[in-house]
């Protein structure tokens, strides 16, 4: 008894251009596919209100209740820490400004070159990890936002 194909060749009659043609069409359909699940992925979807974070391993045992009251926690204390932060970040400066102010015209300068340096070696690397993934870099994600710069109160290697 013959295999029936039901009008489907397994074996190529036109020198494989009809291979290639079907081949050439899956590769275009995968390729839509996947750029329309990433386009939803990105969608924002509104929250009815902010979350929290909750700790590391918390997750796994706390009840969708107790997820809610440490979120209430966590927004109750938020305000208070913002500032503190900001009063940190303020005495940092001025600690830098001060140590900055020991060292010499020419120690300072090659301090600034190698912060630079630096700050240019963590940007490549970082941009090369984006092309590897294929995500756009920061800086174009959102707009009129740029890749935060050093200042002068960058705290040198390892002082903190």
């Amino acid at each position: 008894m013959a295999a029936r194909t039901f009008g489907i060749s397994f074996l190529p009659t036109d020198g494989g251009k009809q291979m290639k043609r079907s081949l050439a069409m899956l590769g275009i359909v995968l390729l839509l596919g996947s750029a329309l699940a990433m386009a939803q992925d990105q969608e924002a979807k509104p929250r009815s209100k902010p979350r929290g974070v909750l700790p590391t391993f918390y997750g796994a045992v706390v009840s969708p209740d107790q997820r809610e009251r440490i979120y209430v926690i966590q927004q109750s204390y938020a305000e208070q820490i913002s500032k503190l932060e900001e009063q940190l970040a303020a005495i940092k400066a001025k600690r830098d400004k001060e140590v900055e102010a020991v060292l010499t015209p020419e120690q300072l300068a090659k301090v600034k070159k190698l912060q630079e340096e630096a700050r240019a070696k963590r940007e490549a690397a970082r941009q090369a990890a984006q092309s590897a993934a294929g995500t756009k870099p920061a800086s174009e994600t959102k707009a009129g936002a740029a890749a935060p710069s050093p200042s002068k109160s960058a705290a040198p290697a390892g002082s903190e």
